[in-house]
């Protein structure tokens, strides 16, 4: 029994013990900041001391690269692997859902005894199960969409009190809405402050809309050369600037800094034509200034991160995972469909320590269409194989050939005379494609059933080459149409409401519409169902259908009596019947 007791006792001590070991990790993602959003990176009209202080204190990636937009680098950067390979090429339609067999940084921080948590911004799906709660995170605070306002987001929300999602469920939050992100993850890391845990602090500024609080403007009131619309993005990041300052008091205080991995980066290119940190291009450009951006790691424990040093070398958000396996020690053994999973980046650790050179190629791309496209707007990134001989190409468009070490701003086509360099990229470039687009064709379905009893399809996701990605889109008179890709879990009843706008905007069917809705049309499948009983008052169209399950395309629109005239039902709530029954007191 004493053995036992000391057995149980010692294995208990050693647990908590490694636990405590165990670096916490915290990745801060702003949105469009871009390389020169930063005072330290050289903006001199950028007021932003605690950043300035993290790059300080930072191990610092000068040549980091993402995607050039949004949804692609929070995919490549949570799996370690491209954006592209894992079907997230857009930010609207289902191609800006991660596909639901992809394994995140939350799902290995989970499965190896780490805390999980988001806030912010997720914009990788919003139905289950692309949902953050689906994808390894155990508290998460989002808001919907790409970004406040946006068309699957709550109707009306703005920066100020925005309804926002506390794992799946609808909350009214009160103030600022970098601040609330900021103050919800303190108070999750207090909360876990004797355990190790991953905090995701993805921020939806300084993302258009531009509207700061008017303090943080004021400190841009005076300043010469800014537009209004500057002004105001560089308030954004100023606020983002304060809450960091919070961030790291909180860690000081409950005395977790020294053993907390902390990582700053930022999705893209400036949203802001400014400065730019002598970059050529800026969000969405194939140039540098679309897709470079600062990397900052923070570790005041560790004696792997040196401090206050640059480094050059070639690296890209899909290292960020391969990364912390190293420093964490994070097991990693995943398989889909029988094969293990492998990631394209590779872990900065030895690059760091040794400051090794190794020659790497790595592909950067804007698609943002239904079927991605071969070479479409393409770099191509290669540094040289000897550090000594240091070159850093970049190949555009398989046309247009640069070299960074000395052609910063990429004016200088060289392609003619490096011919064989251009070759080489070209070369390399068609095995990634061929690799990378092995699954171009497979379609994310949204999954309708009793795991998901309660579904909300919006426009945004439609399968369509422009769909209304924002409020302001759903507001005006014009028509849009598109279809939903849908798995049915389960054969059974569905209720099915079409809406022209959403539930809480409290509008009528009729309200701002190009003509008078009559009727109501929903297809599933080869099979279409049709309403005739629309009224002036009514909200909504209604359907009970009974589905078999498997994979189907949905389609739902109103048009007028003659069906000469149709526009897309820009929401569908579905409710599998069974949770219907039970949410209305309706017993059968």
């Amino acid at each position: 029994v004493v053995v036992s007791l000391y057995l149980f006792f010692s294995n208990n001590i050693l647990e908590a013990a490694a636990k405590k070991s165990k670096p916490n990790v915290i990745i801060v993602l702003t949105d469009d900041q871009g390389f020169g959003g930063i005072g330290a990176q050289g903006n001199e009209q950028l007021h932003t001391p605690n950043l300035n202080k993290l790059y300080e204190e930072s191990t610092r990636f000068t040549n980091f690269h993402v995607d050039p937009f949004c949804s692609p680098t929070r995919a490549a950067l949570l799996t370690g692997r491209y954006a592209h390979r894992v079907g997230t090429w857009h930010t609207v339609t289902p191609h800006s859902f991660l596909r639901k067999d992809e394994i995140t940084i939350a799902d290995v921080m989970k499965n190896n005894g780490y805390k999980t948590a988001i806030f912010g911004k997720w914009h990788l799906g919003d139905s289950f199960p692309y949902r953050p709660q689906d994808r390894g995170f155990e508290v998460s605070l989002i808001h919907k969409g790409g970004g406040i306002g946006q068309a699957s987001d709550f109707w009306g929300n703005t920066y100020f009190n925005p309804t926002l999602w506390r794992d799946g469920k609808e909350e009214q939050a009160w103030g600022f809405c970098t601040d609330i992100f900021f103050q919800e993850a303190i108070k999750f890391i207090e909360e876990n402050r004797n355990n190790p845990f991953f905090v995701y602090l993805s921020t939806n500024a300084p993302h258009e809309p531009f509207t700061p609080k008017e303090g943080d403007l004021e400190e841009y009131g005076d300043r010469k050369g800014l537009s209004i619309k500057l002004k105001r993005f560089y308030a954004l990041i100023t606020n983002i600037d304060e809450n960091i300052g919070l961030l790291d008091e909180s860690l000081d205080r409950l005395g977790l800094r020294s053993n907390t991995i902390f990582l700053f980066t930022t999705d893209n290119g400036s949203a802001m034509k400014s400065f730019n940190g002598g970059l050529n291009g800026f969000k969405l450009s194939e140039y540098d200034g679309g897709h470079r951006v600062p990397l900052y790691i923070r570790w005041p424990k560790s004696k792997k991160l040196p401090v206050g040093k640059d480094i050059d070398h070639l690296a890209a958000h899909i290292d960020v995972l391969p990364t912390l396996i190293n420093y964490c020690k994070l097991k990693f053994k995943y398989k889909v469909n029988g094969k293990k999973i492998s990631l394209d980046g590779i872990s900065l650790a030895k690059i760091i320590a040794k400051d090794n050179h190794i020659q790497r190629k790595l592909v950067v791309e804007t698609q943002r269409v239904l079927m991605p496209e071969k070479g479409k707007n393409t770099a191509i990134l290669m540094n040289s194989k000897e550090k000594v001989d240091k070159h850093d190409w970049r190949l555009l468009n398989g046309k247009h050939l640069y070299d960074m070490e000395t052609d910063r701003m990429q004016t200088q086509n060289i392609i003619n005379k490096e011919s064989q360099i251009a070759q080489q990229m070209i070369e390399f470039y068609n095995e990634w494609w061929e690799d990378v687009s092995a699954k171009d064709g497979i379609m994310p379905e949204i999954t309708i059933g009793p795991n998901s009893a309660k579904v909300t399809l919006v426009a945004s996701d439609w399968i369509d080459e422009n769909p209304p990605w924002d409020q302001s889109d759903i507001k005006k008179k014009a028509c849009m149409h598109g279809y939903w890709p849908v798995n049915i879990e389960d054969t059974g009843d569905y209720y099915f409401q079409l809406w022209r706008w959403p539930k809480e905007s409290g509008k009528s069917l009729q309200e701002k519409n190009m003509f008078t809705y009559e009727n109501a049309i929903l297809k599933i499948g080869s099979e279409e169902y049709k309403s005739t009983s629309i009224t002036k008052d009514d909200r909504f169209a209604s359907f009970i259908v009974n589905l078999n399950s498997g994979s189907k395309n949905i389609s739902a629109e109103f048009t007028n009596a003659k069906a000469s005239k149709r526009c897309g039902a820009y929401y569908v709530y579905v409710t599998h019947m069974d949770s219907f029954l039970v949410e209305n007191h309706i017993h059968n």
